[in-house]
């Protein structure tokens, strides 16, 4: 099912891109169509849960170089993540090379992720899942992580996750057209993208108004 009210706030953020979201459990989506180490917080000793705060990608390309070709393809391709083509370099398949995923394919891994069935260990998906929690409170908690794809034409910024709210759980997957943004510091500041996906998901009640 196709929101178009989403539209006005693209507009009003001033990008185009789109926005999916789907309560877990439920098979009826919602979806939205409307028209270098660049940041100084890489340059730190980061353990996966500072990393995944700043996006600091040199730590994922050092842990992917260290799991290796040959791992990293058996587990993406279990895992069913999009295409499953790592191609294009290890270190470099999610950024400039072959691997491709929509946002109906993340809100289907999402999912996966949400309920613990994912193909890893699930005290792995438990710490992964509790890394990934940015904001929480009595009753609710979101989770989301920022990407972008250097490759595409555009180039595009994404920003998925994980809603819980009153007892009811939405994942949600955004991306973004960040040709309209000329300055790469811009580019890579997820405010934009994290302010409208708030927007969303409050008018959806998949997360509290204040």
């Amino acid at each position: 099912m196709v929101n178009e009210d989403w539209g006005a706030l693209f507009a009003q953020a001033g990008v185009d891109g789109t926005f999916a979201m789907r309560e877990v459990g439920r098979r009826q989506r919602l979806c939205g169509i409307p028209s270098g180490r660049w940041s100084a917080a890489w340059n730190q000793d980061h353990n996966l849960r500072t990393a995944i705060e700043v996006s600091a990608v040199w730590v994922y390309q050092e842990l992917a170089r260290h799991v290796g070709r040959e791992r990293m393809q058996q587990w993406v391709g279990s895992a069913g993540y999009g295409n499953a083509d790592i191609g294009g370099g290890i270190d470099q398949s999610w950024l400039t090379g072959d691997l491709r995923i929509s946002p109906l394919g993340q809100l289907g891994f999402l999912e996966l992720l949400a309920q613990r069935r994912l193909p890893f260990r699930v005290e792995v998906q438990d710490s992964v899942a509790d890394i990934l929690v940015r904001e929480h409170g009595d009753d609710w908690a979101w989770s989301h992580k920022t990407g972008t794809a250097l490759i595409e034409d555009p180039d595009l910024g994404w920003f998925v996750g994980i809603s819980r709210h009153e007892g009811r759980t939405f994942v949600f997957a955004m991306n973004i057209d960040l040709e309209q943004v000329t300055d790469i510091g811009t580019q890579l500041d997820p405010q934009i993208r994290q302010n409208l996906a708030r927007q969303i998901l409050q008018s959806e009640e998949a997360l509290p108004q204040n």
